[in-house]
């Protein structure tokens, strides 16, 4: 019985070891969103063998009121979305003639000059938010709501910074990883396009967040197995000596009389 427990209890801890190993190795995409049944694989915009095309865009338009520029929730239609524009109102800066905002987020070809090209992951989104005549609006400088753009990896991509591109060159973006489905989010200093560059571009760091996670992932359920069979083969042996029969210990007052027959004739 002790030998079995004992398996047991090695086979829990070689799976877990077995399981750390392959997430160290190979690391897949953080856990879904809770309720999140389904969702799609990523759409490129030049999609290659085995990949999905089509990918979505987003257009629309709100009103300016009281000078201050309104609140944006901004995405693509695909589940989670690739690209996402989210802003709290006075997070851009409109002038006395502004009456409309226009927001839109649509993929387009990656520049021909960024410097990191060969390692964005993904496709390249171009970020707009304009008056009524199409000019642009800046972002407030300083302001205590910046704005925030949020793009989602490829399948199979769990590290990487978001890049702000221009003909002359990139710039990489403080980035922090949204916790699911390889979504990364950024604050951007002003829009334009933007991607994901994956992890080993110059200036990109790895994602030690990711490993730590990973392994405490791991580690933790193991340690919680390890503690309950441990304590309940602990309880086993204490029920079990509780219901052990005591042996008869003879009494001191009434010695015990020696068998007839035993003493010695005179």
């Amino acid at each position: 019985m002790a030998e079995s427990r004992r398996a047991g209890l090695a086979a829990l801890v070689l799976g877990g070891v077995i399981a750390l190993v392959a997430q160290l190795a190979s690391p897949v995409a953080v856990p879904l969103y809770d309720g999140l049944g389904t969702f799609e694989p990523y759409r490129y915009l030049s999609p290659g063998s085995g990949q999905r095309g089509s990918p979505s865009s987003y257009s629309a338009e709100k009103p300016v009121q009281a000078g201050v520029s309104a609140s944006i929730t901004a995405s693509t239609t695909e589940i989670p979305p690739q690209a996402q524009l989210i802003a709290l109102p006075g997070a851009f800066v409109v002038t006395a003639a502004t009456t409309t905002m226009k927001i839109s987020i649509e993929p387009v070809p990656p520049p021909t000059t960024v410097g990191v090209s060969s390692a964005v992951a993904g496709n390249v989104y171009r970020f707009a938010v304009t008056d009524q005549a199409g000019i642009p609006l800046p972002i407030a400088e300083g302001g205590p709501n910046p704005p925030t753009i949020t793009l989602r990896g490829p399948d199979g991509v769990t590290e990487g910074t978001i890049a702000l591109l221009g003909a002359s060159g990139s710039v990489l973006l403080p980035t922090e990883h949204g916790g699911a489905l390889a979504i990364f989010s950024t604050n951007p200093p002003a829009l334009g396009d933007f991607a994901l560059v994956a992890a080993g571009a110059p200036g990109s760091t790895p994602n030690i967040g990711l490993i730590v996670g990973a392994i405490l992932g791991v580690a933790v359920p193991v340690a919680v197995v390890v503690f309950l069979v441990v304590r309940q083969r602990r309880g086993r042996q204490l029920a079990a000596e509780a219901t052990r029969p005591r042996s008869r210990i003879p009494s001191k007052r009434n010695p015990p009389r020696p068998p007839k027959g035993s003493g010695r004739r005179s």
